[in-house]
């Protein structure tokens, strides 16, 4: 389900209330989170949650790709059964494209397996990028990232 800008904004400016008051009342705290602010080519300022992230935002920006963040919601069952919900980090509009970025922590990767069933089962193509992409990104030689990206568009079409 695709959200528009506008409910996105609203459901982001809800849930960042959520967290913030949670966080100040000790209900639970943020590990390790750098939070990074950026002014993106298509999506004007956002709140991306790690430099990671931001990486692939200014890869996608300086590329052309119209993208959205965490702009999506998908369910998904874990290997008990229980229901829960993924909001995976980029959204490609023009390739069906969800891209995954992911650090090596273990809590991170929870259910992850179960996460890209569900959204591969949703119809969506998807990559999962990790170090060995950001590096790649970093590095200034992302054609094959690139290229990846372009061969889901012609299959699509």
């Amino acid at each position: 389900q695709i959200e528009s800008p506008e409910k996105k904004r609203l459901r982001h400016e809800r849930i960042s209330r959520t967290v913030t008051s949670h966080y100040l009342k000790g209900v639970y705290s943020i590990p390790n989170t750098k939070r990074v602010k950026y002014k993106s080519k298509f999506n004007g300022s956002i709140i991306l949650r790690s430099k990671w992230e931001l990486d692939v935002a200014r890869f996608l920006d300086k590329n052309n790709f119209f993208w959205l963040y965490e702009a999506i919601s998908i369910e998904y069952f874990d290997n008990e059964k229980n229901k829960h919900r993924t909001v995976p980090d980029f959204y490609i509009p023009s390739h069906n494209l969800i891209i995954e970025v992911k650090g090596l922590r273990k809590d991170f990767n929870n259910n992850l397996n179960n996460k890209i069933k569900a959204i591969k089962k949703n119809g969506f193509n998807f990559c999962l990028w990790m170090e060995k992409e950001i590096e790649t990104i970093r590095s200034g030689k992302s054609e094959s990232l690139l290229q990846n990206i372009k061969k889901l568009k012609k299959k699509n079409a």
